[in-house]
């Protein structure tokens, strides 16, 4: 069977037209499928939800936050670096946290990320450190003390509170003689003070035999007599 021009010019017309709404159908049916995607949540890693911004039954915007979710590998510190010690913290070689609950045990940490801005509350600066190798006992909310290592150190000796000797403004330490059992009193130079120690800067050298108690009922050229280790634990 024959068709005239016109009638095929139709036919191939009309055609045309509904391959067209295929097309459209299959635009709108992946759209749909996209925006059914929309209300599964999937988390991109493993972690824990840290807080919920949504309630049930509620209206979301596109892109409005649901729920906050904490990464478990990838631990971070976040501290707030007052303005003077923003040079000390990004000319530091390396640095290291210790935890709260676990006290004398240090963890390699690295920075990450330091904020070019200060939070306009409490004037900090946010920095994160990466966590480089996580204790087993680390938890999400955990508080940590953070150390740097300077490239331009001085090493110093800490030594109990009990160990310094306060006359007037001049701190001084009891050195004890090892050969002949006597103390001398010796200025030091305080680079720091803690809640129970004090980093000498000066004034003492290494392997010097310091008095760490009954510092004050001591008198120049006393003898005294270092307890044994066993008694030095107990105590």
């Amino acid at each position: 069977m024959a068709f005239v021009p016109q009638t095929l010019d139709q036919r191939q017309s009309l055609a045309s037209t509904a391959l067209a709404r295929v097309d459209q159908a299959r635009s709108q049916l992946s759209s749909a499928e996209n925006n059914l995607a929309y209300t599964v949540l999937s988390a991109d890693a493993a972690g824990v939800v840290t807080a919920v911004q949504a309630e049930v039954g509620q209206v979301m915007a596109q892109g409005q936050g649901v729920v906050r979710l904490a990464r478990l590998d990838e631990l971070e510190i976040v501290v707030g670096v007052p303005e003077h010690r923003l040079k000390v913290v990004r000319a530091a070689q390396g640095a290291s946290f210790e935890l709260w609950s676990d006290p004398g045990r240090r963890h390699a940490a690295k920075l990450r990320e330091l904020s070019p801005s200060a939070d306009p509350v409490t004037r900090t600066y946010a920095a994160r450190f990466s966590v480089l190798e996580p204790p087993e006992f680390i938890g999400l909310g955990m508080t940590a003390t953070l150390g740097f290592e300077r490239p331009d150190a001085t090493p110093v000796a800490e030594v109990p509170l009990s160990a310094i000797f306060q006359r007037g403004t001049q701190p001084a330490v009891w050195v004890v003689n090892r050969d002949s059992g006597t103390v001398e009193l010796r200025p030091v130079t305080i680079a720091r003070w803690r809640d129970d120690t004090a980093a000498i800067l000066s004034g003492v050298k290494e392997g010097e035999l310091i008095a760490t108690a009954g510092v004050h009922k001591l008198e120049t050229g006393q003898k005294v007599k270092p307890l044994p280790p066993q008694q030095q634990a107990a105590r």
